[in-house]
């Protein structure tokens, strides 16, 4: 046991305790190069979800058939979810007045 305290002791005072500055610097490059990577691929990934989103949104068909008691009830979803070319999206106001920074 005592050994061990003497090579943590040894390991404590060895360079003063001190951290070189370009063991800093590697660390905080890797360490950035790492998190630009993954936030860029988090951003493609949520990208590409949103597509997914927007193409099943898209393909939404409500339109349905009952029958009852021999009596045949339907609905056809003939509306599109798309905006008309040159519309505006829906509920998404675009206009912002210009002003002088």
């Amino acid at each position: 046991m005592s050994k061990a305290n003497s090579v943590l002791h040894a390991f404590r005072n060895d360079d003063c305790g001190m951290v070189s500055a370009i063991g800093i610097i590697l660390i905080v490059t890797i360490i950035s190069l790492g998190m630009i990577v993954g936030l860029t691929t988090y951003r493609d990934q949520v990208i590409q979800e949103l597509g997914d989103l927007a193409v099943s949104l898209e393909s939404v068909d409500q339109s349905y058939s009952v029958v009852v008691h021999g009596t045949t009830s339907h609905f056809e979803d003939t509306e599109s979810l798309e905006d008309e070319a040159g519309d505006a999206p829906a509920c998404i106001s675009l206009a912002v007045d210009a002003s002088p920074e």
